[in-house]
């Protein structure tokens, strides 16, 4: 979410460098260029083990987290940008070594994959659950993207001091015939944020939301926000949805 590029690779921004990109290609071809491939995705992750990558926990959550930063990033500049598509892909199975006691393994040896090869399985992700349930299931069911403007802390500062902003990013998105809404959220700082949605006409239904937790386990899909509820404002018709977003973690939740 970094909007300029300083020390590129210190302290710099995917979206800067989209931005940068683009304002190069598009003057070379009048404008009309709206095809840019970026082949590497490079998840952010807390660390490695000599080689070998933990499956579980933290490492699989960020990984699964960062890949809804990529989607919401898009979405807050689709009118600037106008791609034509976003895909995700990973080429690659990685294999798995020291099973837990329910079988699914505990390391592999590439980070950013989608699934893992052991002891005779193909186990899979928390990239594949991320990309599936929250980006996907936004893409097909929501594609008419409405501004989301969301108010709070600063993130916090880190040793590259970057993504500079609100702690709390989002998209948002209708339906396509404008019935229901979806808003994908992401707490790209360490320290849980109490997340309200105000809505300002009256929702039906019950809200449901989707969360990519602190720890993410192989072969384990993501979790249900329980009790999810609207609160009325009576001041002024409007309705709210409150739940709590853990650092570094994603949801998408639909009214």
């Amino acid at each position: 979410f970094y909007p300029t590029l300083t020390n590129p690779g210190l302290i710099s921004g995917y979206r800067a460098g989209a931005d940068q990109w683009l304002g190069i290609l598009r003057s070379l071809e009048h404008g009309t260029t709206k095809k840019l491939v970026n082949t590497e995705w490079w998840a952010y992750s807390p660390g490695a083990v000599a080689g070998w990558y933990p499956a579980r926990g933290q490492e699989g959550s960020h990984q699964a987290v960062a890949d809804v930063l990529g989607w919401i990033v898009h979405c807050q500049n689709a009118d600037r940008w106008q791609f034509e598509a976003i895909q995700y892909h990973a080429v690659n199975v990685c294999s798995g070594r020291k099973g837990d006691a329910h079988g699914r393994p505990t390391e592999i040896n590439l980070p950013d994959a989608f699934f893992c090869e052991y002891a005779g399985k193909l186990w899979r992700l928390g990239r594949y659950f991320a990309v599936k349930d929250i980006c996907c299931r936004f893409a097909n069911h929501y594609p008419r993207l409405v501004r989301c403007l969301v108010q709070g802390r600063p993130s916090p500062p880190s040793a590259r001091n970057n993504s500079p902003g609100a702690q709390i990013q989002a998209c948002a998105g209708l339906s396509r015939e404008t019935s229901s809404l979806a808003i994908c959220l992401a707490n790209i700082g360490d320290t849980s944020q109490v997340v309200t949605i105000w809505v300002n006409s009256r929702a039906r239904g019950v809200p449901k939301a989707i969360l990519i937790p602190p720890e993410v386990e192989a072969e384990t899909p993501l979790v249900p926000v329980p009790r999810l509820s609207f609160r009325e404002d009576r001041e002024d018709s409007r309705q709210a949805v409150t739940m709590i977003l853990e650092g570094y973690c994603a949801a998408l939740v639909e009214i």
